[in-house]
């Protein structure tokens, strides 16, 4: 009568606690659905993919692999720890040599095992290796139970053996599943074989059956939970590699806005702009030079061309312009059609700003006469050059540029404007002050619009030129094999 009292109280709880977890899962599963819901199984806790599950595994399988000796390892370490108190029980009982030899077998297979992990091709057999593994230690654990004294009696042990396999071992759910059943199976029918006619098999049923599910929930849950971790960590690991391309274009991106920010801005008021600086509408400078250059005949010769070809003729002559102004040390302004302003001393001060101006203006008339030679077209220039005050700055708030502004700038428009084909006029105050270093012509008075009669006169050459400033003119003339326009590859009918 007490035992059937005590199986039926066994029984009751087992149902409270089938509820109890029936109920958690459903709640679990509630969980589940709204995360990862596409790609992990609410039953397994594995992934639905094939090939992210096999991904995942195999990302896992050198941990994995370090378990399975931890696992096996300790589960040795026991079995022979508790093989002192069998001596000192069964000792001297006629089955103890079985009951030695049951668990003998079973720390022979634990080191198989842990053994095996050190093979290269065990990691693609883990899953069966030790399912097997686990089979027969559970037959092996049921013949020992029986041996020492009856299932009931090791029920611990095997409720321990049940759970172990569920959570302790890296294998895919449904070998786990198969693992655990099969042990809980062994052990009740053990049960069952050494006493047909009672119902201790069923008491031990009763608990190893919460066991199993309980462990299931478990390893639903954990598997559930490596995987989201590892679809996180994916994702951080996506998230890190965007944002460091995101950096990269970022940089790029400045990079190119810094360079055609310097095209658009001298480089000292890029700087101020950069160091916070507030924009200054507009700043005095006493002494600069400014020079303005216009091509002679190229309206002409651009009613011969082809639209594609005048525009990569002016590029041509305005880029090599550009390379011999950065040598010179001179400013670009801007270009207006065919004509080339640039500016000395501005927004750098410099002492030789007008040397260095009257040689770039020498030096370009050289390249405008190559170039004519090379194209077979009547090709001059016309250049104006003008020292004095001046007004610089940024101007506009949208398409802002640099410019200048002044009597200075408008004197030597009207220069250029004067000037004949192959010329650079000056000024004869400009002249004083180039005097002993070029060849300057007979002064003349002209009339200007705008100013009135000046006396001007013509800057023919080079009489003594500082040794580095005629370097650098001449480098960038030197630099380009033959010094032509044709080597670029612009071809001009």
């Amino acid at each position: 009568m007490s035992g059937r009292v005590r199986l039926w109280g066994s029984m009751s709880t087992c149902s409270e606690l089938v509820l109890y977890y029936a109920e958690s899962f459903n709640a679990f599963l509630d969980c589940g659905r709204l995360v990862d819901v596409a790609s992990i199984s609410p039953w397994s806790g594995e992934f639905l993919a094939a090939e992210q599950e096999r991904a995942f595994r195999h990302l896992r399988a050198p941990r994995d692999q370090f378990h399975i000796r931890v696992i096996w390892a300790l589960s040795i370490l026991f079995f022979v720890a508790f093989g002192l108190p069998d001596y000192r029980e069964f000792g001297k009982v006629d089955s103890y040599t079985q009951l030695l030899a049951v668990r003998t077998s079973i720390v022979l297979l634990g080191g198989l095992v842990v053994s095996l992990t050190y093979i290269s091709r065990f990691q693609s057999y883990a899953d069966w290796t030790t399912l097997m593994a686990f089979l027969m230690v559970s037959v092996c654990y049921a013949v020992l139970s029986e041996l020492r004294g009856g299932v009931e009696r090791n029920l611990p042990g095997a409720l321990l053996l049940v759970i172990g396999i569920y959570l302790f071992s890296p294998n895919r759910f449904a070998f786990n599943l198969t693992g655990g059943i099969c042990c809980s199976l062994g052990l009740v029918i053990a049960s069952y074989a050494s006493n047909p006619g009672g119902l201790a098999w069923l008491e031990g049923y009763a608990y190893l059956f919460p066991a199993n599910l309980l462990a299931i929930l478990s390893l639903v849950r954990l598997n559930t939970s490596h995987r989201r971790q590892y679809l996180q960590s994916l994702a951080l690991a996506q998230e890190v590699q965007d944002r460091k391309r995101a950096e990269s274009q970022l940089a790029v991106a400045h990079r190119e806005t810094r360079d055609l920010l310097h095209n658009i801005l001298p480089q000292a008021v890029v700087a101020d702009l950069r160091r916070g600086k507030p924009r200054q509408t507009a700043r005095q400078y006493e002494d600069a030079t400014v020079l303005f250059a216009d091509l002679v005949g190229f309206t002409e010769l651009a009613d011969s061309l082809d639209p594609a070809e005048v525009l990569d003729m002016l590029d041509l002559v305005f880029t090599r312009f550009d390379l011999l102004a950065e040598s010179a040390g001179l400013e670009k302004i801007k270009t207006v059609g065919d004509a080339y302003m640039a500016v000395g001393g501005v927004p750098l001060s410099c002492e030789d700003h007008l040397d260095r101006a009257a040689q770039l203006a020498l030096t370009m008339h050289e390249h405008i006469a190559l170039l004519s030679s090379q194209i077979g077209r009547p090709l001059s220039l016309r250049v104006g050059l003008q020292s004095g005050p001046l007004v610089a700055g940024v101007i506009g708030r949208k398409r802002f540029a640099y410019d200048v502004w002044g009597h200075t700038v408008n004197l030597a428009s009207r220069l250029e404007g004067v000037a004949r084909p192959g010329e650079t006029m000056i000024t004869s105050d400009t002249a004083t002050r180039l005097a002993r270093r070029y060849e300057i012509g007979e002064p003349e008075d002209v009339a200007l619009k705008g100013v009135g009669r000046v006396s001007v006169r013509l800057l023919i050459g080079r009489s003594h030129c500082s040794q580095g400033i005629d370097d650098s003119c001449n480098s960038v003339l030197d630099s380009t094999p033959g010094g032509g326009y044709g080597d670029i590859g612009v071809n001009f009918v």
